[in-house]
C-alpha cells in the first residue's frame, strides 16, 4: 500500500512515517455479507478498536457494493445493531454509493428499506463523480470568477456539451455495465449532475443542503419535457477493439463480456456492417479471445 500511495499520489516527496502513520490505521476484515454471524465478528472488530483509538462509536458504514448486496447489508446491521446511535457523539452512519436501484419501483424501494433501520440523518446518498477535482472546479468557475459570472446565462451561452472521458479500459466491468448499462451508469447520475451545476442558480449559502436544493430546482423545472424537446439527444454504440493506453495493452470489450466469470453467461457477436447481436452461451476463453459454445 506504501508503493501505491507513493505512485499514485500527486505529491511524490511524501515523507515516509507520515504514510506508515496513516497505513498503520487501516484494518482489514474479509465477511461474508450473507452470513449473520459475520456481522458479530465485524462488531467485536468495531469495538476493539473503539477501545483501542478512542472511537467511541463513531462508525460510517459505505456500501461501495453490488446493489444487490444492499438489503442483505442492512438487514445484517440491523439484526447485530450495529445502526443504533448511542448518543449524539457517536451517531452510526450510511453511505449509499449509485445506482440508488434500478428504477423509481426499486428507488423507493430502498429508500423505504433505508429508513426502516436509519433515520435520514443517518443516510449519504452520494455520487463519487462530484468529488472529481474538475467537476468542483465547475462551481469554482462560476461563482468565483468576476468574468465568467455575469456572462453565465441563456442570454451568451448558445449551447453546452458535456464530454466524459476516461483513460482506463473496461478493466473487468463488463458484467457490471451488462447488468446496469452505460446510460444508468454515466447518464442518470454523472452527466445530470454535472448538467445540474451548469444550469443551477447561484446557491443562498455554499452549504450541502443550498446546492442540493439549487440542483433539484434544475430538475424540477415547470417544462418537464425541456430535455427532450429542446435536446437534440443522439446515442452511438461502439463496440471497442483491441488498443493500447498509454503503454499498456486493453482488451476488447468483447472479451470482458464474454469472460467466464461474466454473471450473464453472454457473448456479443458484431457483423462486418456493424450490426450487434448477444445471445446466451458456455464460454471458452484463450488469451485474449473468446468462443461461445
Amino acid at each position: 500500500m506504501c508503493e501505491s500511495i507513493t505512485q499514485y499520489s500527486e505529491r511524490k516527496n511524501i515523507d515516509k512515517k507520515l504514510i506508515d502513520s496513516f497505513v498503520e490505521n487501516i484494518y482489514y476484515l474479509s465477511i461474508q455479507t450473507e452470513n449473520p454471524d459475520d456481522y458479530i465478528k465485524l462488531k467485536e472488530k468495531l469495538n476493539e478498536l473503539d477501545y483501542q483509538k478512542n472511537i467511541n462509536g463513531k462508525h460510517i458504514f459505505y456500501l461501495s457494493t453490488p446493489p444487490k448486496l444492499y438489503d442483505t447489508i442492512i438487514d445484517g446491521l440491523r439484526k447485530s445493531n450495529l445502526h443504533k446511535n448511542g448518543s449524539i457523539h457517536n451517531e452510526k452512519k450510511i453511505i449509499v454509493e449509485k445506482p440508488f436501484g434500478f428504477n423509481l419501483h426499486s428507488a423507493e424501494k430502498l429508500n423505504k428499506k433505508l429508513h426502516s433501520v436509519f433515520n435520514e440523518k443517518q443516510v449519504y446518498r452520494i455520487d463519487h463523480y462530484l468529488g472529481k477535482e474538475t467537476v468542483q472546479n465547475v462551481l469554482v468557475l462560476r461563482f468565483s470568477n468576476g468574468i465568467f459570472e455575469p456572462l453565465w446565462n441563456r442570454n451568451y451561452i448558445d449551447r453546452v456539451e458535456i464530454t466524459s472521458a476516461e483513460n482506463i479500459g473496461v478493466e473487468n466491468r463488463g458484467g457490471y455495465y451488462e447488468g446496469i448499462g452505460a446510460l444508468r451508469d454515466m447518464i442518470q447520475n454523472h452527466m445530470l449532475q454535472v448538467a445540474a451545476f451548469i444550469a443551477m442558480e447561484p446557491p443562498s449559502n455554499f452549504d450541502p443542503d443550498s446546492i442540493r436544493n439549487e440542483t433539484m430546482k434544475v430538475f424540477q423545472y415547470p417544462n418537464d419535457q425541456i430535455f427532450l424537446s429542446e435536446t437534440n439527444t443522439q446515442t452511438q454504440l461502439t463496440f471497442l477493439a483491441r488498443g493500447r493506453i498509454f503503454s499498456n495493452n486493453i482488451p476488447p470489450y468483447t472479451f470482458d463480456i464474454c469472460h467466464p466469470k461474466h454473471p450473464y453467461g453472454r457473448q456479443i457477436q458484431v457483423t462486418p456492417t456493424g450490426r450487434a447481436s448477444i445471445k446466451r452461451c458456455s464460454v471458452t476463453v484463450t488469451g485474449n479471445s473468446c468462443s461461445c459454445n
